[in-house]
């Protein structure tokens, strides 16, 4: 019997970007992420975490191949399929199959602990130029048409702001250090957002792409 967990991500789906008007205020544009830290301890997403702190120690060569697959791609569900099917997986404890809903999550918790498995202990990231266009032809996943966006915008605020993406990926999910450290980048996601574009994401989600863009931004990508 092939072993696996259902786990249905319900609050974690990327919003689909408006068009934003002229001299639209910011927080329309992009969300604050301020909520209450009684939030804290999502116990989807803890277990979420447990899975993905497994999955970089017994099946690296599936995480690393999610981290470089396209989003949306026949390469990233077989590195989903790799890392989470399989006769007596090592890190699933329950007898049914798993289903991720959010694949910008399940990524970024991955990101996270390959990001710390690389960098073990403090490390200061400088700033650098992000010249990469943005692309709105870029490759997404069907159930998130804006994905291109997010990913294009946290790559550009992790390269104008990789300490405060580190300090986030340091506090739990839903934390109040989280809430922080998301305060601290909005600046520079919002310098990065396209004139005209809005994007309304959860912050798991933001979270979870602002880990990738880390990863990326610290092999010098």
């Amino acid at each position: 019997m092939k072993a696996g967990l259902t786990l249905l991500l319900l609050a974690a789906q990327l919003a689909s970007a408006a068009p934003a008007r002229a001299g639209e205020p910011p927080a329309t544009r992009l969300p604050t992420w301020e909520q209450s830290h009684t939030l804290e301890g999502n116990q989807t997403v803890r277990t979420l975490r447990a899975l993905g702190y497994c999955l970089v120690r017994v099946r690296a060569p599936a995480s690393e191949a999610l981290m470089t697959s396209r989003p949306g791609s026949a390469e990233e569900s077989a590195a989903m399929t790799a890392l989470t099917e399989g006769d007596d997986h090592p890190c699933l404890y329950q007898a049914s199959r798993m289903v991720i809903r959010s694949r910008p999550l399940i990524r970024g918790i991955v990101a996270e602990f390959l990001y710390n498995r690389d960098n073990p202990g403090p490390r200061n990231h400088a700033p650098r130029a992000f010249d990469r266009p943005f692309d709105p032809a870029a490759p997404g996943w069907r159930e998130t048409p804006d994905g291109a966006l997010g990913r294009w915008l946290a790559a550009c605020a992790v390269h104008r702001d990789p300490g405060h993406a580190r300090l986030m990926i340091g506090f739990n999910h839903d934390s109040p250090g989280e809430t922080r450290a998301l305060r601290a980048i909005r600046p520079a996601l919002l310098h990065c957002l396209p004139q005209g574009r809005s994007l309304q994401v959860s912050r798991h989600v933001i979270r979870a792409m602002l880990a990738e863009a880390l990863l990326d931004f610290s092999r010098g990508n």
